[in-house]
């Protein structure tokens, strides 16, 4: 579960990073 939990958050991270990246 734990594992499951931080793969999804690095992957809402991720999506973060590049929406970010693509607006700036």
């Amino acid at each position: 579960m734990n594992i499951m939990k931080k793969s999804f958050l690095g992957a809402v991270l991720s999506l973060g990073l590049l929406s970010a990246a693509h607006a700036d």
